[in-house]
């Protein structure tokens, strides 16, 4: 029944323990979260643009097709209806002398919960709601973390329950070895866990007419068990959730519930708020655009991250663009801008790797150029980026490195295979530039004063396009120094781990440099300019396996053994 979402059956040991990736310090961790104004709705908040503070909806959010969050006052909670209670057990129930600190403190606002929780469950959704989502929470997903999860916790008794096992694992890490808490929360988060898939085994992703609120609540569950398992340094489940979902996501075309509903103009509030449930007002149909843009945005970074990377997959499903489209306004906010500019060049790769590996293969390339409407369509959003205003210039210059990467693969010579990329070694320095400036910035102790450490983030970082330089330039100076940094790099970017990124680079460079360097060279790697790497030596494609702590097995697929159906070379990598 779940053959498309695969779901781990427990979580990690009882004594791994990652406190000392944490900072110890709960007293400061608010200060992430302030802002000038702090009485705007919570979308306006998320996305980091001024409210107008409308009753009882945001007309900014409305105006520009989001769904309004609502706004930070307390709410009274709604009256429970009573449900069975099943027996007690020790690993779903806790005592009023449990060891579980106060997770609620006073003052804050009461937040909605679902009809059916227990006070446990209760405290978790708490403590994701003020404390967890900031260490996952990235510049362009704060509105997922901070709207979208906790509203869908509300309506979906899956994510209820998964969010409750990441908010306390999340809690765990910070716990020392087998402590008793740590020790419940361990119970509580797999109780937790299993209740979700529980709930998820009801739906079967294979249906053909699988409704929106279905699909939604599958998606946001490979996000949440994602999200767990990298809390847990658990890289191959992770990626296992992270590949089903996007399997999902391009069968069932999901993209296009953001954009036929903002083409119809149906956005409207989402927010779960006491008047709407005194006035009986269902959620479910106004809830669907706000979450499938957040939606859409994350598995199309999931799947950018991993397209470089792969060979094309036969799932694969690509957007299309129509050139006569006319250019809109501006963009009202970064995260707008980011939503579209990450869908074109996701796209975009899709569609170049394709016509890469059918020349590779020697048949004929597409006529007209399949790239043409990309073009067309980047015209268009850096007219509106152009005119982006009241913008953070970190989120800016992350954008602007995407804009130099998108120009480069626009206008690369598949014909060229591997080879087309020397001659935009000029473009790939630029984005070093840029990267090596944002990243200085970031990784400056001084610089940062907000008590907040992220755990991980799906969100893009200053160092991720160090890795698409790695992987596409060949000037062995910047791959490199782009190698150095990203080994440096001291967090998580979601599913990119970085320093095994780094060791990934690091043997692939020595592998393609070694063809020249052997007793019997290759006369085409010492005849090609500069970087001595031919075209057929090339890696196009690579995969590691882990094996161990820190160790594990890179396989490599060269452009000659693609075309010549060779197996590839895999050697022992360490980080």
């Amino acid at each position: 029944m779940m053959a498309a979402l695969v779901l781990p059956t427990r979580l990690a040991p009882l004594d791994y323990d990652m406190s000392k990736r944490l900072a110890p310090h709960p007293t400061e961790r608010k200060k992430r979260w302030a802002t000038k104004v702090k009485t705007g709705c919570a979308t306006c908040r998320a996305r980091r643009v001024k409210c107008d503070e409308a009753k009882p909806n945001c007309r900014r959010c409305l105006s520009v097709g989001r769904a309004c969050g609502g706004y930070t006052a307390p709410l009274v909670p709604s009256k429970k209806t009573p449900s069975p209670t099943p027996p007690a057990t020790p690993t779903t129930t806790t005592t009023p002398t449990s060891t579980w600190s106060v997770l609620q403190p006073s003052g804050l606002p009461v937040l909605p919960v679902y009809a059916h929780s227990s006070p446990e469950e209760e405290q978790m959704f708490h403590l994701l709601c003020t404390e967890a989502a900031l260490k996952v929470a990235g510049d362009f997903d704060r509105g997922f973390w901070s709207v979208d999860v906790p509203r869908a916790t509300q309506t979906y008794p899956a994510i209820w329950h998964a969010s409750a096992s990441l908010a306390a694992v999340y809690k765990r890490v910070q716990h020392q070895g087998s402590s008793p808490e740590a020790v419940q929360l361990y119970k509580f988060s797999l109780d937790q866990y299993n209740k979700s898939i529980k709930a998820l085994v009801s739906i079967d992703p294979q249906h053909a007419e699988l409704s929106y609120e279905d699909q939604e609540t599958l998606l946001l569950a490979s996000v949440l068990f994602t999200s767990i398992c990298i809390l847990q340094c658990d890289q191959e489940t992770s990626k296992v959730h992270i590949d089903n979902g996007i399997q999902l996501f391009n069968k069932w075309r999901f993209w296009e519930h953001a954009a036929n509903a903002a083409a119809a103009g149906t956005a409207t509030t989402t927010s779960i708020t006491t008047a709407a449930a005194a006035a009986g007002r269902s959620t479910k149909a106004t809830t669907q655009l706000s979450t499938a843009d957040s939606l859409v945005a994350l598995f199309t970074r999931f799947e950018l991250q991993s397209s470089l990377a792969t060979p094309p997959k036969p799932y694969w499903q690509t957007v299309s663009f129509d050139k006569r489209h006319a250019v809109g306004s501006a963009f009202s906010s970064a995260t707008d801008a980011y939503y579209e500019q990450q869908q074109l060049f996701n796209n975009l790769i899709k569609v170049y790797r394709t016509d890469v590996v059918d020349r590779i293969m020697g048949k004929p390339g597409p006529s007209p150029d399949r790239r043409l409407p990309f073009r067309y369509q980047y015209r268009r959003w850096k007219s509106r980026f152009q005119g982006l205003r009241d913008v953070d210039q970190r989120a800016r210059l992350i954008l602007q490195m995407y804009s130099y990467a998108i120009e480069i693969i626009l206008y690369v010579d598949p014909a060229e295979a591997e080879l087309g990329w020397d001659r935009y070694t000029y473009a790939f320095w630029r984005i070093f530039a840029l990267g090596k400036a944002l990243f200085d910035q970031e990784t400056n102790p001084a610089a940062r004063d907000d008590g907040a450490v992220t755990l991980f983030s799906f969100s893009p970082v200053s160092c991720h396009p160090f890795l698409g330089i790695g992987t596409l330039c060949r000037d062995g100076a910047l791959r490199r120094r782009s190698a150095d940094l990203l080994r440096r790099w001291p967090l998580r970017d979601g599913m990119v781990n970085y320093k095994i990124a780094a060791a990934n680079l690091q043997a692939i460079m020595t592998y393609e440099e070694s063809h020249a360097n052997q007793p019997d060279p290759c006369q085409d790697c010492v005849d090609t300019p500069q970087t001595h790497v031919c075209g057929d030596h090339r890696v196009i494609y690579r995969e590691v396996e882990h094996i161990g702590d820190g160790e594990g097995r890179l396989a490599m697929t060269t452009v000659g053994d693609v075309k010549h159906g060779r197996p590839g070379k895999s050697v022992a990598v360490t980080w």
